[in-house]
């Protein structure tokens, strides 16, 4: 049975949880944050450390940047001073590949696009992905905002054309639901958006106590075995997805510095657990997946994969 091999040695730090959007299915929601500058410098102390050579891609997660996060003057310096190490690293030859995540659900003339022009003047605008998410029902709150993301979305392949751009959705019933029902097309929204769409898991995050906890919240979040079956089996005859890669850890980062209770903790082999970190409150149970079934969704796409070729 052929399965997608990790190609990429991916270092990842979350810098923050502050986010002003309020998606509700976020996982940060409700949880402590750290310090902005305490942070960035710890991140660029880190970005020194020989461990940095072991790598080559490297990403940054929040909470959001973009909207208001980097205002502060002090926060937007060591925030520019992180990507210019990353520069560094590029041009080293030590990274080939820098991540970047935002929510596009602002305007952009504020702090991305100088952001994005930085990252050009630097000369590694054509090596970063922005990774954004996109989502039928519980992202955008309203259709003024959806429509900001989009306008946002057509705005930056028409500046930056060399800006790479993942848009990662999770695999929610909702999502099933309009795509077995024809109401969104994956293969006509990468295209009108000059994107690339890859999929999560829905997870209950570090909010809810569970899944179930979390389904009550959002009913159309987690779906079922029987449904996402039927979305895989119609999505693979559309040649819309690839069973290959479906799912696969490579987009997720290799080691993670990531933020829980309010304190910063490693994940040194991210991918070998789903991709998310330990909670360190037991009161929540992270759970993924199906709402009525512990199978994992990789390993259904895997063996739908075994019998299609």
């Amino acid at each position: 049975m052929p399965i997608l091999k990790n190609k990429n040695r991916f270092l990842q730090y979350e810098m923050w949880k502050d986010c002003h959007l309020g998606c509700k299915f976020c996982c940060n929601k409700g949880q402590k944050d750290l310090d902005k500058v305490e942070s960035l410098t710890f991140i660029l102390e880190k970005m020194n450390d020989p461990e940095v050579n072991d790598y080559n891609e490297i990403g940054f997660i929040g909470g959001e940047f973009f909207e208001r996060e980097i205002a502060d003057e002090k926060v937007k310096e060591l925030f520019y001073k992180v990507f210019d190490r990353c520069a560094e690293l590029v041009h080293q030859g030590i990274m080939t590949k820098v991540y970047f995540t935002t929510a596009l659900i602002y305007d952009m003339d504020k702090l991305l696009i100088p952001f994005l022009n930085h990252l050009k003047e630097l000369g590694i605008l054509d090596k970063c992905l922005l990774c954004t998410s996109y989502d039928i029902m519980y992202r955008f709150h309203t259709e003024e905002r959806e429509n900001l993301w989009k306008n946002n979305m057509l705005k930056l392949h028409e500046l930056y054309p060399e800006l790479h751009i993942h848009t990662e959705t999770i695999m929610t019933q909702a999502f099933i639901n309009a795509v077995l029902e024809d109401r969104f097309s994956i293969t006509e929204f990468c295209k009108k958006y000059h994107t690339r769409m890859d999929y999560i898991e829905p997870g209950s995050g570090l909010y809810y106590h569970d899944k179930t906890d979390c389904s009550k919240d959002m009913p159309l979040f987690f779906p079922t075995k029987s449904s996402y079956i039927k979305f895989l089996k119609k999505v693979v005859a559309n040649k819309e997805i690839e069973l290959e890669s479906f799912l696969s850890m490579e987009l997720r980062s290799s080691k993670l510095y990531y933020i829980d209770i309010g304190k910063r903790f490693v994940l040194d082999d991210r991918r070998s657990t789903e991709g998310r970190g330990n909670s360190h409150d037991p009161s929540k149970k992270y759970e993924i997946g199906f709402i009525d079934s512990d199978d994992k969704m990789v390993d259904i796409a895997r063996e739908l994969l075994s019998i299609v070729g």
